[in-house]
């Protein structure tokens, strides 16, 4: 992003009224990004006496700003304090801080400051110490929401990021494919990074829909993993934790700053060492992949109530149907999903269900018709969030696969 390095001090934009809508600015080059953080933060050069008078904590949860300030602040947080950065992203339109003050049980509702275009969120952690959490959208996926968190990843994840996927029905947390997981990672190694994959868990299928996880702790380049990973199609990525090295900046003596980062399936992250690359590409990146999700869902639920409401299919790129045998595996599968019912009308040699989502009484029909395929139909009434819970429990249970359109007419409509 131009102008997103560490060491520049905050833009006061609490000018901007709107808490939705803040756009960052453009991504610039990483390679020299990287090189201008390296002088800046580790090098003595330009900005280190304005780092040293600015309280990087206060900019990300006390003062009023955004987005952008939010991406600068943790990076020298990370840079220069040694603090770890979580973030989690996660879908819905609705007011973050409004939507989990009025769906949280009263043990985990979240205090709430309102500070420019952001909400810091305060809920009581385990042990008595606060987690403190501040979320932001940009206007270019206005759907999506940022939280970041210097607290511990343990305490972020069993204090805000199970409230939201547990209690709030109007927001929905991103699952990622293997396919949507290997194009953010390629993307990084395509700007010049040596990325080398320090550990990794999967996932597969098993009988009666459960999971069986695998866990690598290896140390291989990331080209190696990639080939791994796309031969091994059964298996889900889970999480990743990689290295970044700027190429351009190895061999040159102490001028290497490398990022130890952690990518889960579930759209959570985290960054030591150095952010800059997981604010200024991967978030960005998986925010664009979510966002254009979030509008086929959009456009698929809003047809419920009509007599021919548009399907949405699941293209999972390989036979995952193939054995009508495992039917009963995959229906397992679907009815693991929480708060809804399903009821199972045909099962061999194909498959035909529907089923409720009581957080909002959104209702679907279930196809399997071909062996790669999944089509979901929405019956009578439909929201976003539901269909992105149907489709994330989906993707996490069976693998993920590509949203698509339906061509052409479908039974029973």
């Amino acid at each position: 992003m131009v102008g997103l390095h560490p060491h520049e001090p905050p833009r006061g934009n609490a000018g901007r009224n709107h808490p939705s809508h803040v756009a960052w600015s453009h991504r610039a080059d990483l390679t020299q990004e990287f090189a201008t953080d390296y002088k800046a933060v580790w090098g003595g050069g330009r900005g280190g006496s304005i780092m040293k008078g600015l309280d990087y904590s206060d900019i990300l949860y006390e003062q009023s700003n955004g987005l952008d300030d939010i991406a600068r602040a943790s990076m020298n947080m990370v840079a220069r304090d040694g603090a770890k950065i979580n973030v989690f992203l996660f879908s819905g339109v609705g007011d973050p801080a409004g939507e989990l003050v009025e769906w949280a049980p009263a043990s985990r509702r979240p205090g709430v400051a309102r500070r420019g275009a952001k909400q810091v969120l305060t809920i009581d952690g385990e042990g008595g110490t606060p987690v403190r959490v501040a979320v932001a959208r940009d206007s270019r996926t206005p759907s999506i929401n940022y939280a970041v968190s210097d607290c511990p990843s343990t305490a972020f994840k069993n204090r805000f990021v199970s409230l939201v996927d547990r209690h709030v029905p109007t927001f929905s947390r991103i699952i990622l494919s293997n396919a949507e997981m290997i194009k953010i990672l390629d993307g990084v190694a395509a700007k010049g990074f040596d990325v080398v994959v320090k550990y990794s868990s999967t996932s597969t299928q098993r009988a009666n829909g459960e999971l069986d996880s695998h866990m690598d702790h290896i140390s291989i380049p990331y080209e190696k993993f990639h080939s791994k990973i796309v031969t091994e199609k059964e298996k889900m990525i889970r999480t990743i934790r990689i290295v970044c090295t700027p190429l351009g900046l190895a061999d040159k003596e102490g001028a290497s700053v490398p990022s130890m980062l952690t990518m889960t399936r579930d759209c959570r992250f985290s960054a030591s060492r150095n952010a800059t690359i997981l604010f200024a590409d991967i978030l960005p990146g998986v925010a664009e992949m979510a966002e254009s999700r979030t509008r086929q869902l959009r456009s698929s639920a809003s047809t419920a109530s009509r007599r021919k409401s548009e399907p949405l299919v699941i293209n999972f790129g390989r036979d995952i149907f193939a054995d009508p045998a495992k039917n009963k595996d995959h229906i397992a599968a679907l009815a693991s999903i929480p708060r809804c019912s399903i009821s199972v009308y045909h099962l061999n040699p194909y498959i035909h269900a529907s089923l409720v989502d009581y957080s909002d009484c959104s209702s679907y029909d279930i196809w399997v018709l071909v062996n790669d395929k999944l089509a979901i139909v929405p019956q009578v009434s439909a929201t976003e969030s539901s269909m992105g819970r149907l489709v994330n429990h989906i993707f996490e249970k069976m693998g993920g696969g590509r949203i698509e359109k339906y061509k052409g007419k479908y039974a029973g409509r």
